[in-house]
């Protein structure tokens, strides 16, 4: 198509009357299929049936690897007709449905299969935000108008609005790990749907579950689902309470083996830590800051902020953010919306799509609220240049330290340091650090004597950084975030 639109400009730059406006598209039904007649080079030619297999197949590996869907044993639940569904590229839900069930319920809902993938099945995701050149040249472009006259939503960046019609391979269906139910449906086995399973539509949308995985499940059942994924009874009061407000949310509990009083006695021996408020100190300046405006932080205050107990205990869905995975997939429609309220007022309009189109493995929520928390450098000069470091990267001793760090790097514009930003961030996630409290208390590295490796030395850094993060409760509800809790032995839970 691009070629297509060069040739068309050389041709109305000719001499001659004005053409009249080139529409290069005849709608048929739902879609848009190019005119014989086009400009577009003799040896371009359609892709073959096994090029376009080939193309779905990379699709569907991106998406196993970006979720870990084949490699991580999942708890799975039963989707039932009427779950919600999403897609990457929708502009709303959808909810999946049968025209005819397999006579197998819960509750009053029918199970729904592997096979439920059809159109049937599968209305719509509203408009299709997925980039033309996707599937330009493979694909036929869908029409901007749905039959019920209502118009779709144009994506930034493309050409034309499309409404979306999702084509899905049939023959491979849903996506998922193996699971012990079956229906027999007259002699035929069929496998029930999981709803951690996935979808990859022909457009490049990856379709997953947003339905809450326990909408059914009685009180006593989920707290017995929290013990046998290893939260202790402390815990799991709480996780509770959450869960009653936040069904779609899931809790991860990661076994650290430490006995949390020497781990918190290790991070007040050696200083790790420290506070700008004088009420939670000895009174002693913090030796490691040059500005003097910092202090050692009492145990008692180190205890508290590394403490999950104590996070969890507060009942508030913002504390509770800094167990947030940071590589898990978001919704960019949503990540993208969270992105400005947290970016908007504090840095420029293009700061804010950077971040939100960085191509990397943390969603872009993660690195929002570390850029707005930390306010670190942005366009100060040190010596003879103008620096960035927006993370406060080896900001060990104050601002100055910052900037230091940014001329030493040559950050001397914003993209510099985002582009350092993969490579920083991708060393604390190999050290297992993937949420804004494991950033700040490397028990990982303690327990494995590896080295202990931590983000801040402000000891409520975590929790400053989750106050940035501007969630909607109400939204908050809409959709399934992973939070990793770690669990220590010998805490202390008054």
């Amino acid at each position: 198509m691009i070629k297509e639109e060069s040739a068309m400009k050389k041709r109305n730059n000719e001499s001659g009357p004005p053409r009249r406006k080139y529409n290069p598209f005849e709608q048929d039904n739902l879609y848009l299929f190019p005119l014989a007649r086009t400009f577009v080079d003799d040896e371009i030619k359609q892709p073959t049936d096994e090029e376009n297999q080939k193309k779905l197949l990379e699709l569907m590996y991106t998406y196993q690897i970006y979720h870990d869907v084949l490699i991580k044993k999942l708890e799975n639940q039963y989707a039932l007709r009427g779950s919600k569904i999403r897609c990457t590229y929708g502009t709303k839900t959808a909810l999946l449905d049968c025209i005819e069930d397999y006579g197998v319920l819960k509750g009053n809902l029918p199970l729904m299969v592997c096979s439920d993938c059809r159109i049937s099945n599968i209305h719509n995701f509203g408009s299709c935000q997925c980039p033309e050149s996707f599937y330009e040249g493979r694909l036929p472009m869908t029409a901007p108008v749905h039959p019920n006259g209502q118009a779709a939503v144009i994506a930034k960046g493309n050409r034309y609005a499309h409404i979306c019609v999702p084509i899905i391979d049939m023959e491979s269906g849903w996506q998922q790990e193996e699971n012990e139910l079956w229906i027999d449906n007259y002699g035929n086995v069929i496998k029930v749907l999981a709803d951690s399973a996935f979808l990859v539509c022909r457009y490049g949308g990856d379709i997953w579950f947003a339905e809450a995985a326990y909408s059914e499940v009685m009180e006593d059942e989920y707290r017995k689902y929290l013990q046998i994924k290893g939260f202790p009874k402390e815990y799991i009061d709480y996780l509770e309470e959450l869960h009653e407000i936040y069904p779609l949310w899931k809790f991860e509990a990661v076994q650290t083996d430490i006995d949390f009083e020497e781990f918190v006695d290790f991070q007040y021996t050696k200083k790790y830590k420290c506070t700008d408020e004088v009420s939670e100190s000895d009174g002693q300046i913090y030796a490691g800051e040059k500005s003097g405006k910092y202090y050692e932080v009492k145990r008692s205050i180190i205890h508290q902020h590394a403490n999950p107990y104590y996070i969890l205990r507060l009942e508030a869905y913002l504390p509770v953010m800094q167990f947030l995975k940071a590589e898990q997939f978001i919704p960019k429609e949503y990540s993208d919306k969270i992105v400005d309220n947290i970016l908007k007022n504090r840095y420029n309009d293009a700061l804010c799509e950077k971040v939100k189109n960085m191509k990397i493995s943390i969603n872009p929520i993660f690195i929002a609220s570390i850029i707005a928390a930390e306010n670190g450098p942005y366009g100060e000069k040190y010596q003879d240049k103008y620096v960035y470091n927006m993370f406060n990267f080896g900001a060990t001793s104050g601002r100055t330290a910052s900037k230091k760090y940014a001329y030493d790097n040559n950050w001397f514009t914003e993209d510099d340091c985002l582009n350092a930003c993969e490579r920083l961030f991708g060393k604390f996630l190999d050290r297992g650090q993937n949420t804004l409290y494991s950033l700040d208390w490397h028990f990982r590295g303690y327990a494995d004597s590896t080295g202990v490796y931590q983000y801040a030395t402000l000891v409520r850094d975590a929790d400053d950084k989750t106050k940035v993060l501007d969630f909607d409760q109400e939204e908050a509800k809409d959709y399934p975030f992973v939070f990793s809790i770690p669990v220590y032995n010998n805490i202390r839970t008054i």
